[in-house]
């Protein structure tokens, strides 16, 4: 998995609710950032990123727009279906919660070494 570069970006947009501020913020930045999520959710498909019971069961009923996502060869077709589809990139926060830790983690261990 690659180093995920705009993380905190990534929190924002999962808690944007509205359709046009989704639109603004994704227009606002580059591509970089639809990249970013949509690697995230493939990571996640695969098994690289590992959820709670709890969120797993927040996700399930998003499966079929994460695999929509996950597969896209478009950027352009990605953001589209991130900015149409509100309401779920919320489900991007435990996925960048794990990744988040993990980073921390890893950070730790480089510094006590």
């Amino acid at each position: 998995m690659a180093e995920i570069k705009n993380i905190k970006q990534i929190f924002h947009f999962a808690n944007i609710k509205n359709k046009k501020e989704r639109e603004k913020f994704l227009n606002e930045y580059d591509d970089e950032i639809v990249r970013e999520i949509v690697e995230i959710l493939a990571n996640f498909l695969i098994g690289k990123i590992k959820v709670s019971n709890k969120a797993l069961q927040n996700i399930r009923s998003h499966k079929n727009k994460i695999r929509k996502l996950s597969r896209t060869k478009s950027f352009k077709n990605a953001k589209k279906t991130l900015i149409q589809t509100g309401g779920w990139a919320n489900i991007l926060v435990p996925l960048l919660v794990t990744i988040g830790g993990s980073l921390i983690t890893k950070l730790l261990n480089e510094i006590h070494k």
